[in-house]
């Protein structure tokens, strides 16, 4: 899955009822940090790119669980990369299209939430990021039961010390793409997630 905060540009925060939620350009994956975690800098090849995906929280001070830099959900455009998926399974990439019946892995809608991910099928629309981010509010409005709209705060950095996120001031939070705070910000949110330990920020 994606990790939270990663992105590759500066990316958006927004606010919608109790939640916020940060949309982000090619995150890295959570099996990508863990292994930059290790101190592994050998590129990675990953069966599933995320061209974007957009985590939600909740504002800190009504997280009905108390105070947590826990995600609840994040939704992911996916994309399969059939050469990492082939090298993999052990295939060449034509034989991997024969067997699937595709030679492209096509664009998909997926979400992550809990200890599970479900497949919202596929996404027909032209990459760009105002139907991408249509199509990700239009999930969280269906899964979080809201209403209205939701109101642009600024760039990921922005969800820190703002007072409709509840997030404290963090120094580690950079706006620049590829900034190692964030980076490593994402990393430790995304491992909490996986073992089920509360990150405070």
């Amino acid at each position: 899955m994606p990790a939270p905060w990663s992105s590759q540009d500066v990316g958006e925060a927004w606010v919608w009822g109790d939640y916020f939620a940060t949309i982000q350009k090619e995150p890295i994956t959570i099996a990508q940090g863990v292994k930059a975690m290790s101190g592994e800098n050998e590129p990675m090849a990953v069966g599933i790119e995320y061209p974007y995906a957009m985590t939600v929280f909740y504002h800190k001070a009504k997280n009905p669980h108390g105070p947590s830099g826990r995600p609840i959900m994040t939704i992911g455009l996916e994309k399969a990369n059939y050469q990492a998926v082939a090298a993999m399974m052990g295939l060449d990439r034509a034989a991997l299209a024969e067997a699937t019946g595709s030679a492209d892995g096509g664009l998909m809608l997926g979400m992550f939430k809990g200890a599970s991910r479900q497949n919202l099928g596929s996404f027909d629309g032209s990459v760009t990021l105002e139907n991408v981010r249509n199509a990700f509010f239009a999930v969280m409005a269906k899964e979080l039961q809201l209403s209205g709209r939701p109101e642009k705060i600024g760039t990921i950095e922005a969800a820190y010390g703002h007072p409709m996120t509840g997030w404290e001031a963090s120094k580690n939070a950079k706006s620049s793409s590829g900034c190692l705070g964030m980076v490593v910000l994402g990393i430790g949110v995304a491992l909490s997630l996986v073992l089920g330990i509360d990150f405070l920020i």
